[in-house]
């Protein structure tokens, strides 16, 4: 350029140039981690950075499930680090404990990374799977006026996950009831589910078991997730669409319904979006309600639906015939009736 001169070099703006997500696999994870992290740095949350191997006494307790299946190292480092970790619930679990000695009680903190487990089908005979985590406790604005403030409770957990999940892309989670008899030790009985997303479980949420908060000497309620993060990008969908507000009136419909108390309302939900279409936009449970007046292992759960079209007003007989054919096909179908008063 000396040589050549700078003046004679052409001043212009450079082209810059976006690539999409899906032109390489190994970036689009790497923003997709991005993006994830900085969900939850959003809420409020620190993100935590541990050893991939613990204690074999550490991971019996909190390894979960596949405790069984851990990975001991040939060469450890030292006695507390002995075994790959099948769950990222101790690691956290140590920090909270450690900021709550140091007078930190209103803490929130994450984890992103795998973990290991045996697999005879595996070329290693071990499985990496990577997991988001987290945990939380204290109140709900740290640094809000005491008396208009509030502890944190299961929902804010659940937001937390959601609001994460759906920053990828992974939409539709689902929470399952822990079989009879087969929950998690680790977490409340009353306060725990298992969370679902595309074909399965993939993780849990759940308060942390009393006994567990009183042997750990915790003074306040501890809500923890930890859920696969390879199966939320095998569901996640990196595009988002976006609908004009519709030019034509939706209308709003509220049903009570007698549901057996064994059965998860998600279940309801989900049949009444099925018998529903395609007229059914959305559907929510608005308010349960149990008591003397019902019949005995009944559960009065009222929901709320939505119906419009994008090119039309709807008739009233087409309102009233698809929610006719909502009651039949759920009294039919999962045995759930209409409550008369």
């Amino acid at each position: 350029l000396r040589v050549w001169g700078y003046d004679r070099v052409e001043s212009r703006v450079p082209r810059l140039e976006f690539l999409p997500d899906t032109a390489n696999a190994s970036d689009a994870r790497f923003r997709s981690l991005e993006k994830l992290k900085m969900a939850f740095v959003e809420q409020g949350f620190c993100e935590a950075v541990n050893f991939a191997f613990q204690s074999k006494e550490a991971n019996d307790r909190w390894g979960g499930d596949e405790a069984g299946l851990a990975v001991a190292l040939k060469n450890p480092l030292n006695e507390e680090l002995t075994t790959m970790k099948t769950s990222l619930v101790g690691g956290l679990l140590a920090n909270f404990l450690a900021s709550v000695r140091h007078q930190q009680r209103d803490l929130r903190l994450f984890e992103v990374r795998p973990v290991y487990v045996r697999d005879e089908k595996s070329d290693t005979g071990v499985r990496e799977e990577w997991r988001i985590a987290a945990i939380c406790g204290g109140r709900s604005f740290a640094h809000a006026l005491q008396a208009r403030d509030r502890e944190l409770d299961l929902l804010d957990a659940k937001g937390f996950l959601e609001n994460a999940l759906d920053t990828l892309g992974a939409r539709g989670v689902r929470y399952q009831a822990f079989d009879a008899g087969k929950g998690d030790a680790r977490l409340h009985p009353a306060q725990s589910a298992r969370v679902a997303l595309g074909r399965g479980p993939c993780g849990f949420l759940g308060r942390l078991h009393p006994k567990v908060e009183a042997e750990l000497k915790l003074r306040q309620p501890v809500y923890l997730f930890e859920v696969s993060l390879d199966r939320a990008l095998e569901v996640a969908k990196g595009e988002r669409k976006y609908a004009p507000i519709a030019k034509f009136p939706k209308v709003e419909r509220d049903l009570s319904l007698l549901v057996p108390d064994s059965m998860p309302a998600e279940k309801v939900v989900q049949a009444v979006q099925k018998l529903g279409k395609p007229l059914v936009e959305s559907v929510s449970v608005v308010d349960t309600y149990s008591g003397d007046k019902l019949p005995a292992g009944q559960l009065s759960v009222s929901v709320s639906f939505v119906l419009g079209d994008s090119t039309r007003t709807l008739e009233d007989n087409e309102v009233e015939a698809v929610t006719q054919k909502i009651l039949a096909g759920l009294d039919k179908e999962i045995g759930v009736k209409l409550r008369v008063q």
